[in-house]
């Protein structure tokens, strides 16, 4: 996995088989999902990406149980 921790606190979060700039999640330093990337297009829809990271991370990578504590920096 790849993780970086951006000025604002933030952190993109990305599966090492892709370019971290065009396929990301994008968590407040909680873990709370702020956004996704998919492809180059964000989305910012909170009511779709505010929900356990494990599930979106498997919709997005295909991993399955990526995050089922939920995510730490």
């Amino acid at each position: 996995m790849q993780e970086k921790k951006l000025s604002d606190g933030t952190w993109i979060i990305a599966s090492d088989s892709v370019n971290i700039h065009s396929t990301h999640l994008h968590l407040a330093p909680d873990g709370t999902i702020l956004s996704h990337k998919v492809n180059g297009n964000h989305s910012y829809k909170l009511s779709n990406s505010r929900r356990d990271l494990s599930s979106l991370w498997e919709e997005i990578t295909g991993e399955r149980n990526k995050f089922p504590g939920g995510w730490k920096p």
